[in-house]
């Protein structure tokens, strides 16, 4: 009793003494208000600017935004968030771009397509076909629709630092995305806001 006690009595301290909602959640490795929308047309799924979005990401040692800044010029960027829609269907939001010698700057367009390819994609999970179990029962498989993209762009608006080893980014980003299907999808009016990012110099965030 006297354990748990003492638990709520920190617990208690921690609210009292946290600034805001993002920084008391912060302590359990999660990112809350931090919205990021995107409007998605067109696809398999018949979209006609349906709504994506989420307000809250992951930040764990394994599992986190992050932007790291290379010594000998230019810089990467990785992001990846789980979004909900307004159709009951759920996309998974990935972004990953790496410039050797592009240096990082707020409102400048950075495209999302390289000499290695795509640097984006949008995925879509779905149940696949049920395989009986000898023992009995089934299997479902899960089945994979993903998007990458065939142009497009991002770009970092605002950055704000947070924490030791830390910053707020917001931005924007738009492309069109290819399935190994030839099915294509549009994603406009992409936003990101207030998403706490791990920003590091030389190294990637889980490398020190």
């Amino acid at each position: 009793m006297r354990t748990w006690l003492r638990y709520c009595f920190v617990l208690l301290s921690l609210l009292l003494t946290v600034g805001c909602k993002k920084d008391f959640y912060s302590l359990f490795g999660v990112d809350t208000d931090a919205p990021i929308s995107v409007e998605l047309s067109g696809s398999r799924y018949d979209f006609r600017s349906t709504l994506f979005t989420s307000n809250t990401g992951y930040f764990t040692d394994h599992n986190h935004p992050e932007i790291v800044i290379r010594e000998g010029g230019g810089f990467s960027f990785e992001l990846y968030r789980e979004l909900d829609s307004t159709v009951g269907i759920g996309a998974m939001l990935d972004i990953d771009i790496d410039f050797e010698d592009s240096t990082f700057e707020l409102d400048k367009v950075y495209t999302l397509i390289d000499v290695e390819g795509s640097r984006a994609c949008i995925s879509f999970r779905e149940q696949g076909a049920s395989t009986p179990l000898p023992g009995g029962g089934t299997v479902t498989d899960i089945v994979t629709y993903s998007y990458h993209a065939i142009d497009g762009w991002i770009i970092f608006r605002e950055q704000e630092p947070y924490g030791s080893s830390g910053c707020l980014f917001s931005g924007e980003f738009s492309f069109r995305g290819r399935s190994e299907q030839d099915d294509t999808i549009e994603l406009r009016k992409g936003t990101f806001t207030d998403c706490r990012v791990c920003w590091r110099g030389g190294k990637g965030c889980n490398e020190y």
